[in-house]
């Protein structure tokens, strides 16, 4: 087994990817040279925020392996991956999509389940995960709720978290959707929220400025780590922030 180099762990990142080998591979790696962990979860976290969105959730994978399989013999990885895995909750509510939710809202549910963390622990990392989700994508109550109830969502093939947890069904004390009433924010959750929300999303940004009579304006797109093409989803809001920019032009 190679020795264990910042530089090597870098290079073992970039060809990770969603598969179960390739997850437990690096994950048996890094628990071999678990005397570098703190340079591996300093690694590991640049990297993790580094790639581009449709990877990130195969690094949280990659830490939940590596944290569980350790535990036994090596508890101070969860210990050193805790306050790191907040911040990277937060971070993981900008993505949208069905998939990403479940799956961490799952992996959130086996921790509990097999007490990889003390359970106010882990309701942080799902408190701060849905607060954010909240600030950037609105009072969605779907499957984040699913936690709190004890009701768990069908296993993803390509989850290395294992499909041995069963599927809880949903109790017929639970609401529909509709019947679903939006909670009222206080003063100061709101002025939580914002700052959060301008924390998370400290990325583009668009200037105004007039020139002889005419108003100018410029999207500023701060420098990509990335070195591979944007996924759809990115493409996507690259398309509506420049729409909403041509439509602005033409109100003027």
């Amino acid at each position: 087994m190679s020795g264990f180099t910042e530089s090597t762990f870098e290079r073992k990142c970039a060809e990770l990817n969603q598969s179960q080998q390739s997850i437990q591979g690096l994950s048996v790696w890094l628990v071999h040279h678990r005397k570098h962990l703190q340079n591996i979860v300093k690694v590991w976290y640049k990297e993790f925020l580094k790639a581009q969105d449709h990877r990130k959730l195969t690094f949280i994978y990659l830490a939940n392996d590596v944290v569980q399989n350790s535990r036994k013999k090596t508890p101070e990885f969860g210990k050193a991956f805790a306050p790191t895995f907040k911040k990277a909750f937060e971070h993981m509510a900008r993505i949208p999509g069905d998939r990403t939710k479940k799956s961490l809202v799952r992996i959130l549910g086996i921790w509990k389940e097999r007490a990889i963390y003390e359970l106010p622990l882990i309701e942080d990392f799902e408190k701060t995960y849905l607060k954010a989700w909240d600030d950037l994508h609105g009072d969605e109550e779907d499957e984040f709720h699913l936690f709190a109830t004890g009701i768990t969502t069908p296993p993803d093939p390509r989850d290395p978290t294992g499909g041995n947890d069963q599927t809880i069904a949903t109790t017929s004390t639970q609401k529909p959707k509709a019947e679903r009433k939006k909670r009222v924010r206080t003063q100061k959750e709101e002025i939580e929220s914002a700052n959060r929300k301008r924390r998370i999303e400290s990325t583009n940004t668009v200037d105004e400025w007039e020139t002889d009579g005419v108003v100018q304006l410029e999207v500023k797109l701060s420098p990509s780590p990335y070195t591979e093409p944007p996924t759809e989803d990115e493409l996507l809001r690259l398309i509506k922030v420049c729409k909403f920019i041509f439509i602005a032009s033409l109100r003027i």
